[in-house]
């Protein structure tokens, strides 16, 4: 998430935050996907409408969508 930060320009949470932010409100999750998804929501980057298309992207598009605009290129395909 933190080179999602990066690639993105965004400037809050700040580091330490989006460690603390996890441990705090992430809890158990189902599936690196969910935990991706789910940690945009509580770091606040992603508003519900574009949430819900994540949500139901087909995992071909979520690991496009990973690549082209969370994570850059080194995310794997």
């Amino acid at each position: 998430m933190k080179k999602c930060k990066v690639k993105n320009n965004l400037k809050k949470p700040r580091s330490f935050e989006l460690e603390v932010l996890a441990i705090r409100q992430l809890g158990y999750v189902n599936s690196y996907r969910d935990g991706v998804t789910r940690l945009l929501e509580i770091y606040g980057w992603i508003n519900s409408t574009d949430l819900y298309k994540v949500r139901t992207m087909s995992d071909d598009a979520f690991g496009a969508y990973c690549r082209n605009t969370l994570f850059g290129n080194e995310f794997p395909q």
